[in-house]
């Protein structure tokens, strides 16, 4: 269409020259001049219109670039925000140092209820006058893990003074055994307890 409208003025020249006597070499000169010119406004209008489109190309990556860096910058926001938020809910916790044990000391077996298999170390926690006062002080001992507790009438036993009645726990071939027990005893709270022979003498177990 704008070949067309540009080639109008031509044609309209030609038959304006062709009526006032103009010679045909001429008219095909300002035809030929009419067709460059046209052609010439036409690849002006072409380069204005490429120019145009590249600039608006240009102005569109630019607005894309743009729009992607923004949109980087509010992922990255939203990303730090997330991990905020899991930091803010994760639940927190506190070591707590376990309590430490000291290694349980390992006595020769005890055996007893009596005083029989003498003679034995033992541990005495309470002599009393009455039976059951010794009684109730063996089933304290047995309530705190001294299940070997037992009591004994002193007057059977040749080497304890005679006329209480004894409560004790196990039966032991060495002193230092029933002096480990006597101090397991007192640090359950029996406070008195100790080591004696249970013999026919003080001598009779020996050491």
């Amino acid at each position: 269409m704008k070949k067309i409208a540009l080639l109008v003025p031509i044609v309209l020249s030609t038959v304006l020259l062709s009526g006032c006597g103009t010679s045909k070499a001429d008219l095909q000169k300002a035809t030929a001049s009419g067709v460059a010119q046209a052609s010439q406004d036409a690849k002006v209008t072409a380069d204005a219109k490429a120019a145009a489109d590249a600039k608006v190309a240009v102005e569109a990556k630019a607005a894309a670039d743009a729009k992607a860096v923004a949109d980087a910058q509010t992922a990255a926001v939203a990303a730090q925000k997330a991990a905020a938020d899991a930091q803010a809910k994760a639940p927190t916790y506190v070591y707590v140092q376990p309590p430490s044990y000291e290694p349980p000391i390992v006595l020769r077996p005890a055996v007893g209820g009596s005083a029989d298999g003498m003679p034995y170390w033992s541990v005495i926690v309470a002599s009393d006058s009455g039976q059951a006062a010794a009684e109730a002080s063996a089933a304290s001992l047995r309530a705190h893990g001294f299940t070997d507790a037992f009591v004994v009438y002193s007057s059977d036993v040749p080497s304890l003074n005679s006329g209480y009645w004894v409560a004790a726990s196990g039966k032991y071939s060495h002193r230092d055994d029933a002096s480990a027990a006597s101090l397991r005893a007192k640090d359950a709270g029996f406070s008195e307890a100790y080591p004696r022979c249970f013999g026919s003498s003080d001598t009779a177990c020996g050491s």
